[in-house]
């Protein structure tokens, strides 16, 4: 058996509030990003998604959620080695966790 650490963004854990500007108003709504990646499932604020379902605000908060792992960071790799030790989000600042995975 094999062990491999890595560490992960907790932005990745659970649902993540994102503030998302409206294009029309001064208004700002709130969009619950679900942490495995399908947009559809997003939750927002505003008029759109409560009578469609849907509305551009959740690819928006989509986009800025950060999702960061040292497993799986491509554009970090560049600057630091995979076995680096962090003890914040390289890519957005947030804490982070520890994660093993058995191999």
């Amino acid at each position: 058996m094999q062990f491999t650490t890595y560490q992960v963004c907790r932005s990745t854990e659970g649902w993540q509030p994102i503030e998302v500007p409206s294009s029309s108003s001064d208004k700002t709504y709130i969009v619950l990003v679900n942490p495995w990646g399908e947009m559809s499932a997003n939750i927002c604020s505003c008029e759109s998604y409560t009578f469609r379902g849907h509305c551009r605000h959740q690819g928006e908060a989509q986009d800025k959620l950060c999702g960061w792992n040292s497993k799986e960071s491509k554009e970090l790799k560049i600057i630091y080695s995979k076995d680096a030790i962090f003890t914040s989000c390289p890519k957005c600042g947030g804490s982070i966790k520890t994660e093993i995975e058995v191999l």
